[in-house]
């Protein structure tokens, strides 16, 4: 399997059916919900492929090897088995805090090849990478439902630290 950073030459239409063949509504978090991918809690919007495409697209920038050790950045990491996509994860680096940290925002596997080390490969890449751009803390979040991920990240030595909380008020 061969992981790195997506970049302008990248296929932003392959990476986007990926992603949303590959999501289920358990997948909905608060991030989704503070975007244009979600309604509400569980029903993703009708638009959901040309939202996810705007988004990657204008992550892919000039090529990169590793995460840049001197700047912000939003970018897509892919890995890939014999040139079939097998995962994908958007990653935001932020240097500006006062500890430098890093989100997983969103971390796809294929849902045929789910349970096979695949994702533990990407997390692991990713990690590995964000300590060589001295990175020192990443989070990442999981839909409430999402049981099998958190298991799947407390796994991988995460923790939860808080628990967000959402009201919907009348239009």
């Amino acid at each position: 399997m061969r992981i790195s950073i997506s970049d302008k030459s990248s296929n932003a239409h392959e990476l986007t059916g990926f992603f949303v063949r590959n999501l289920t509504p358990s997948y909905i978090s608060h991030s989704e919900l503070q975007s244009f991918r979600a309604v509400r809690p569980g029903v993703w919007a009708d638009n959901i492929e040309s939202v996810v495409h705007a988004e990657i697209r204008g992550r892919l920038r000039a090529p990169l090897t590793g995460f840049p050790t001197d700047a912000d950045w939003k970018g897509v990491i892919e890995a890939r088995d014999d040139g079939r996509l097998t995962s994908l994860a958007l990653v935001t680096l932020s240097r500006r805090a006062v500890v430098p940290f890093a989100i997983i925002e969103d971390i796809v596997v294929d849902s045929e090849r789910r349970d096979n080390g695949i994702g533990q490969a990407m997390v692991n890449w990713i990690v590995a990478e964000l300590r060589k751009a001295a990175i020192r803390r990443v989070f990442l979040e999981s839909g409430e439902t999402n049981t099998a991920a958190h298991h799947f990240f407390e796994h991988l030595n995460f923790r939860q630290i808080s628990i967000v909380m959402m009201q919907d008020l009348d239009p």
